[in-house]
């Protein structure tokens, strides 16, 4: 099925009648490229050393970040490739028996499989690592030489591991690359070690690594490195003369980003220069990553290295050295969780769905990416097999004759919409121009002027919004857009654009917020300077993105789209009581989340949840396996809202809800089968209002009927029901002693 015509009203055997909403989900064709991410891991005894306070060596860490990469990829759907290759170890294990000595390849350069993650757990759990899933091991064999596993192929301690050929390792994992069977990927190494200067004791192997990162440039390989800071008041190396500082800022500076076809497909450019691509001045500096964050801050022009970043090109990389800033971990629990946060961000793809450009006026033109911010993730529908053979069967879609009962071509096949009664036909070569025509305007935004931000509502956005990033396809596109974007912020404004997105799109009204760049425990970064990002780069130095530089669009309503239904009427303040509006504040207080308990984001999907569990359980076919218990946080915490309990009483009595049936459907149903319980009768005289009195029902009836009856008596009607209470039974003894005086008198007489 065409992705053009997914997750809409569409009956997919069209050409892209209509599709407009659903094109704007998809991903753009020239991003559409799968990543190839090999795990490069020091396995030295030095890694494997328990971290301060008992916490994960920075080795289980590594493995902890490979299973979390591997199973992001699984349950994401996507097919990337995922291999994990140690350097340090005493055995050898390299693809075509080649002689490279204390190199293993621990995971073939492939798919994530149920077989490669239980491999890998197994070595995982032998490193300490705890294992998603409980294994019996009186069941499971396997499980209990976890610790073989891991041992398998040694850790180099002493000496040996001080004579390890970095460029050996930078060889093979050119050759992993090379040698894949998919060609058409991003390739990324992920160098996870706690040695600052791995070649200290050989010059002559500090120069052969440092050529052999030359074939990593040749085969458009991208450097992410992930060290482990030693505990204090050691440091990790990364001064302008250090080893790494050399060898990974060489490699992403000289980088070149394979050019991508109209179909996805690499373009391998033998012209490329191997040069770099612009000058990357030694101090820090900082590109965006991801919208909603990634690795080191946006700062301005260089930040996309000279790379095109519209149709035909691959999303650009930062080449700058804020990598810096961001590739220590510190040890201890917490650098685990940080460890992990940061890998899986670096290892995000981004959800490019457009590139085009914003136009301001007559030859005036930024150019952007517009990114999917949130996506639903929903369960994967599940594959149609062959029963006997387990293949996967071919959805078919015939179209039958009504009356004659023979098979039609699509051909012969019109469209029809009825309108006033009279069907209108049309074929699909007409279906097909709707939206080419004259006048709709060209393909990109275009503004439309500036609105005040209050004037736009929340009730106005028709669906997840996106984000734009700008792109230096047009030069000066990042200054100009960073600039617009914090003088927005500072008036206070919305842009109004028009969007018309592809050649049969409706044009579409949209609002364009301005979001500032925000830094992890730091403020918003200040406005730019004349001469580029210099102040964003001097507040973001050390800092990660929490929230990127760019614009936020929002699909806006036409007139149309508005439903004009009657309201009820609202009540003000003046509708209620001091008291009830104090009451109604008291509550909210009480029961106001702490910042600590924001469900927004950090709650997990129960059902997906559950249902990938009995998956992995089912897929790794380990005897005596349980799936994880999963804990449903989107259940009310009985005990934090017990702590309320005043609170709610108090509203619940100053507005009359114990009154009121709200028992549901199920108590409803269950009450069905009991002997129905006629409702006491309001009492009309006074002999039947002493009467309730005497049998203690006067706490059945309701305020009304108690307020109605003080107010035919003469008695004040405010305060709760308790009061109204208290005024009608004192009234009723009164009526009681008043009628056994007069009986008393008329007994004398």
């Amino acid at each position: 099925m065409d992705s053009e015509f997914a997750d809409n009203d569409d009956d997919n055997d069209g050409l892209g009648e209509f599709a407009d909403a659903a094109a704007d989900e998809t991903v753009a064709p020239e991003f559409a490229v799968k990543d190839s991410i090999i795990f490069v891991i020091d396995a030295r005894a030095s890694m494997c050393a328990p971290g301060p306070g008992g916490s994960p060596s920075p080795f289980a860490q590594s493995l902890q970040c490979v299973l979390a990469c591997m199973k992001d990829r699984i349950l994401g759907g996507e097919r990337d490739l995922v291999g994990v290759m140690l350097f340090g170890t005493e055995q050898t294990k390299v693809p075509n028996g080649q002689g490279f000595p204390h190199i293993y390849l621990l995971q073939e350069l492939e798919e994530p499989s149920a077989a490669s993650m239980r491999a890998i757990s197994l070595v995982a759990a032998g490193a300490g690592v705890t294992a998603d899933v409980k294994l019996d091991t009186k069941l499971d064999p396997a499980a209990a030489s976890s610790s073989d596993a891991a041992s398998a192929f040694g850790h180099l301690s002493g000496a040996s591991a001080e004579s390890i050929d970095l460029g050996n390792v930078l060889w093979v994992t050119s050759m992993l690359f090379n040698h894949s069977a998919s060609k058409n990927t991003r390739r990324r190494v992920y160098i996870l070690t706690n040695d600052d200067n791995p070649c200290a004791s050989s010059p002559d192997a500090r120069k052969r690594a440092l050529t052999r990162s030359r074939d990593l440039q040749d085969a458009n390989v991208w450097m992410e490195p992930f060290f482990f800071a030693p505990p204090p008041p050691a440091t990790f190396d990364l001064g302008p003369a250090s080893f790494w500082r050399e060898l990974v800022g060489t490699v992403r500076k000289n980088y070149k980003p394979p050019k991508t076809g109209g179909l996805g497909k690499r373009v391998y450019d033998p012209t490329a220069s191997t040069e770099p691509q612009h000058t990357t001045s030694t101090e820090p500096q900082h590109t965006t990553s991801s919208a909603g964050g990634g690795g080191a801050a946006t700062g301005g022009g260089a930040a996309s290295g000279g790379v095109e970043a519209g149709v035909g090109a691959s999303m650009p990389e930062d080449t700058t050295d804020g990598w810096l800033y961001t590739c220590l971990t510190e040890s201890g629990g917490g650098g685990a969780t940080s460890l992990l946060e940061r890998v899986r961000r670096k290892a995000h793809r981004k959800r490019v769905m457009w590139s085009s450009e914003l136009t301001l006026g007559e030859g005036c033109a930024l150019s952007f990416s517009m990114v999917g911010i949130i996506r639903p993730t929903p369960k994967p529908t599940a594959k149609k097999l062959e029963a006997r053979s387990n293949e996967e069967l071919i959805s078919q879609t015939t179209l039958m004759c009504a009356v004659h009962g023979h098979p039609l071509q699509k051909e012969d096949v019109f469209k029809a919409y009825q309108y006033g009664g009279k069907w209108v036909y049309f074929d699909t070569p007409e279906l097909s121009t709707f939206g080419s025509e004259e006048g709709l305007g060209a393909n990109g935004l275009h503004l439309l002027g500036f609105k005040s931000a209050s004037k736009l509502k929340l009730h106005h956005n028709l669906g997840a919004n996106k984000f734009l990033e700008p792109t230096e396809r047009v030069p000066g596109s990042l200054a100009a857009m960073t600039a617009l974007v914090h003088s927005m912020h500072a008036k206070g404004k919305i842009a109004i654009a028009r969007m018309t997105k592809g050649k049969q799109a409706q044009p579409r009204l949209v609002a364009l917020l301005p979001q500032l760049l925000e830094l992890e425990d730091a403020s918003p970064a200040p406005a730019p300077t004349q001469g580029g990002s210099a102040a964003d780069a001097s507040a973001a130095a050390g800092a990660r993105v929490r929230l990127p530089c760019g614009l936020h669009l929002i699909p806006l309503p036409y007139a149309e789209d508005i439903r004009s239904v009657p309201k009820p009427t609202s009540l003000g303040p003046e509708a209620f009581t001091a008291e009830e509006l104090s009451t109604a504040r008291d509550l909210v207080r009480a029961l106001t989340l702490p910042p600590e308990r924001n469900p927004v984001g950090t709650v997990t999907n129960p059902a997906s949840a559950t249902h990938f569990g009995y998956l992995e359980v089912l897929a790794l076919n380990v005897p005596g396996s349980e799936a994880p218990p999963v804990t449903d946080t989107t259940l009310p915490d009985l005990e934090w809202i017990e702590r309320s309990q005043p609170q709610a009483d108090a509203f619940r009595e100053i507005f009359s809800l114990h009154d009121v049936d709200v028992s549901g459907g199920d108590a409803k149903r269950q009450r069905t089968g009991a002997a129905k319980v006629e409702k006491a009768a309001t009492p009309t005289s006074l002999a039947e209002w002493i009467a309730f009195h005497m049998q203690g029902s006067l706490s059945s009836l309701t305020i009304p009927i108690l307020k109605e009856f003080c107010k035919g008596r003469g008695l004040a009607v405010g305060g709760k029901k308790d009061d109204l209470l208290a005024r009608v039974a004192a009234f009723l003894e009164e009526e009681i002693k008043r009628e056994a005086a007069l009986g008393a008198e008329a007994d004398k007489q």
